[in-house]
């Protein structure tokens, strides 16, 4: 996973049971808002201050989720968070999709302890250059992107998706916690 912030980019990977960040895992808000379903969205990572000091003071966001609709074909989500509550503020589709992305996909993505490495300084092309189709200039205060995880055991797309390069973007407004998320597609 990769996060584009302030002219920063962090790269997050395998971190330790200390670890205050995560990937995937059971989530731990409650989802209100617009109505979805019958599957549930995905926790695909939640990100802690400690591993991403942006999200501290003066925003005090503290923990930053990162939530996709995986069994929803075309996902694009748009939500406000809170401490402990999601609101959806529009899906599309709402309904999700029997088989989709592939047959017996799991209700968790596993959960992975992540770290960020010490950021390096790049600009948004740069950045956007590593994964496929994301827009020429930035579209939002903090950009993460979740490529393909071959190394957690399990298939976010299926093994066409997932060789495709098939990436979830997440666009955050720290200020007024809100995220934005949808896939593209090498």
């Amino acid at each position: 996973m990769a996060v584009h912030v302030n002219g920063m980019t962090h790269f997050f990977s395998r971190g330790d049971g200390e670890s205050m960040s995560i990937y995937g895992g059971p989530m731990n808000h409650a989802v209100t808002g617009c109505t979805f379903g019958p599957a549930r969205l995905h926790q695909v990572a939640s990100l802690s201050a400690s591993s991403l000091p942006v999200l501290g003071a003066p925003r005090y966001v503290f923990e930053l989720p990162l939530v996709y609709g995986f069994r929803f074909d075309g996902c694009s989500l748009e939500y406000r968070f809170e401490t402990n509550t999601i609101e959806v503020l529009r899906i599309s589709p709402d309904t999700s999709t029997e088989g989709w992305p592939y047959h017996d996909y799991p209700p968790l993505l596993p959960y992975v302890p992540i770290d960020a490495a010490p950021p390096i300084q790049e600009d948004w092309e740069s950045f956007a250059s590593r994964f496929p189709n994301l827009p020429e200039e930035q579209p939002a205060e903090l950009v993460a992107v979740v490529p393909p995880a071959f190394l957690i055991g399990q298939s976010l797309w299926g093994r066409g998706g997932d060789l495709e390069g098939v990436c979830v973007v997440f666009e955050c407004d720290l200020s007024e916690k809100k995220v934005r998320s949808y896939n593209v597609c090498g």
